[in-house]
């Protein structure tokens, strides 16, 4: 399902897969060290080696790649964008790569968080969906994602209580549940209040290079 945060489409759908989602990152978790992200603006544990300076491990998951794929077709369906996008998760969007995939496991215990930031870099390669799997996620405990209001903040304070106008906004989402929105949307994750853990599996989406 589609929500419109600042007029642009954010889409929530939950996984039918989410068992052997979560048994198969156990596994890799159970063999693989996480660190603390150093060059990300956060603290959270991560897999990511473009998050961490020490940590060069590459996860990849089928089957999170099926079941993104999956929703990310339902909401180019929901959009009425009846062509197939042909995407992938890999920074060279060559289908038949993994040496490169853009996935990570993100790990936040209590006190953890990670600031504003967006996934592109204002070029021709950049992603033009990003996604955030739950794996494990209490919405009354655990931090929010929360979007960040493009527009500058209006003088007239009566009007932040409408809903184009506040300055951030969150999507309710439970655990085993994907979020799919554009990469240009600056978000961020609230302090963890609670020991958690909150456990998400995040990555970005590039279509495919046509010869």
């Amino acid at each position: 399902m589609i929500h419109y945060v600042y007029g642009y489409p954010v889409y929530v759908g939950k996984a039918s897969n989410k068992e052997a989602i979560f048994e198969h990152m156990k596994d890799f978790l159970n063999k693989t060290p996480v660190q603390m992200a150093d060059r990300w603006n956060c603290s959270c544990l991560t897999t990511s080696s473009h998050g961490c300076s020490s940590n060069v491990n590459q996860y990849h998951s089928n089957h999170v790649i099926e079941m993104v794929e999956e929703h990310k077709n339902a909401m180019l369906n929901e959009l009425g964008i009846k062509d197939n996008i042909e995407t992938v998760c890999s920074l060279c969007r060559d289908p038949e790569c993994i040496a490169c995939m853009d996935l990570w496991i993100n790990i936040y215990g209590k006190g953890m968080e990670q600031g504003e930031h967006w996934h592109i870099q204002g070029t021709e390669t950049d992603p033009f969906f990003s996604f955030v799997y739950f794996v494990r996620y209490n919405p009354e405990t655990d931090a929010k994602l929360v979007f960040l209001n493009p527009a500058p903040e209006t003088p007239c304070k009566k009007l932040l209580d409408l809903d184009s106008y506040k300055r951030n906004t969150t999507v309710d989402v439970n655990e085993g549940d994907v979020i799919i929105f554009p990469s240009f949307m600056v978000h961020y994750v609230e302090e963890q209040k609670t020991d958690g853990p909150r456990i998400t599996i995040a990555g970005n989406l590039y279509e495919v290079l046509k010869e």
